[in-house]
């Protein structure tokens, strides 16, 4: 078990924090910053194996020209992978459409987790069979559009309103639908967020005109 640590600006060509296979693997309460997969798993790649990651954050990671990802979720006879009260913010890779997840015939739980801002894919992408399960999570800024696969329920699609993404202040305004009183569940949703600062609004999003006519049809 990995907790309540710190990794930072890591490289590998699979899992630059943790390549786990036939093994079983908790991560609780950590930072994951900056790190990068040349292949793929930016963060974590996982075969065979049925990793717990709670209360994480998992922020500015790159993947690589091969399946990139943050985590790659590969199968395993009776293997469950879950990730509970973590945020994911920010992501970027090259030449692929894969998200924040790569998620290969197994079946994944995503609970209370916030996926924010991936500017490379989906918050996760599905290949082969499994069915990856989100519930009372938060996703929004993917480039590919605010959506959840799998069996995906009780979720919101709203701005998480971090107090200051620029200048990497990840605590969250008092309006954030991340914190207990401003959301239907009355639960609080990823790793662990702190009120920072008061109330914010949501920033203008850049969008086509195309996404603009789109709307009204």
């Amino acid at each position: 078990m990995f907790s309540d640590c710190s990794f930072e600006d890591n490289h590998a060509q699979w899992g630059a924090v943790a390549y786990a296979e036939s093994s079983s693997l908790a991560i609780q309460n950590c930072s994951i910053l900056k790190n990068r997969g040349h292949r793929s798993g930016a963060f974590l790649r996982a075969t065979a194996t049925s990793p717990l990651v709670s209360g994480c954050t998992i922020f500015l990671n790159s993947g690589g020209y091969q399946d990139g990802s943050i985590a790659q979720l590969i199968s395993g006879s009776g293997t469950r992978a879950e990730f509970v009260d973590c945020t994911v913010f920010g992501f970027g890779i090259a030449n692929t459409t894969y998200g924040f997840f790569e998620v290969r015939d197994t079946d994944t739980l995503f609970e209370r987790c916030v996926f924010a801002f991936s500017q490379s894919g989906p918050v996760a992408t599905i290949t082969g069979g499994g069915v990856p399960e989100f519930a009372h999570c938060i996703a929004f800024g993917t480039v590919t559009g605010d959506t959840l696969p799998g069996n995906a329920h009780d979720n919101l699609f709203v701005d998480p309103l971090f107090c200051n993404i620029f200048n990497e202040d990840y605590d969250v305004c008092s309006n954030s639908p991340c914190l207990p009183g401003n959301n239907a569940w009355g639960l609080t949703i990823g790793g662990a967020p702190q009120q920072g600062c008061g109330d914010c609004v949501t920033p203008v999003k850049a969008t086509s005109w195309g996404a603009i006519k789109a709307l009204y049809r």
